[in-house]
């Protein structure tokens, strides 16, 4: 029932029985409002301010065009936050992912990345950060 029936319902002196309301809200995908350096070499401890990220489960990803074809790399996997606000991670050359299947490396090289945040809230929006040698 529409709100508008019901408040006219209501004002012309009826009453009815609307069972229980839920509503379900869905909790804001992360957001990333800044990185800082912007920029650094392998082992430059990088830290990613925002919102909407989890306990855990967050994962930093480095994307970017190359010769046309997209990449996308973990850079790292389930990082924490303590408050929903900060993520802090290590630049690594190397990560190894290990899903079903199967262990592999995620090998990064030096360049301009657009860095984006996926938790299980969804996924950021991009900033860029540039892996120096």
């Amino acid at each position: 029932m529409s709100l508008l029936v019901l408040a006219m319902l209501v004002a012309a002196g009826c009453t009815a029985d609307l069972g229980t309301v839920q509503l379900q809200t869905q909790e804001a995908s992360p957001v990333i409002s800044s990185i800082d350096p912007g920029s650094g070499p392998f082992g430059t401890r990088v830290t990613i301010s925002g919102g909407g990220f989890t306990p855990n489960g967050n994962t930093v990803n480095f994307g970017r065009t190359v010769n046309g074809a997209k990449e996308n790399k973990t850079a790292a996997p389930d990082v924490s936050s303590a408050d929903g606000t900060r993520l802090v991670f290590t630049l690594n050359r190397t990560v190894t992912l290990c899903p079903p299947g199967g262990c592999f490396d995620e090998v990064l090289t030096a360049g301009t990345y657009d860095v984006v945040i996926t938790n299980p809230k969804g996924q950021s929006n991009a900033v860029r950060f540039t892996i120096t040698e």
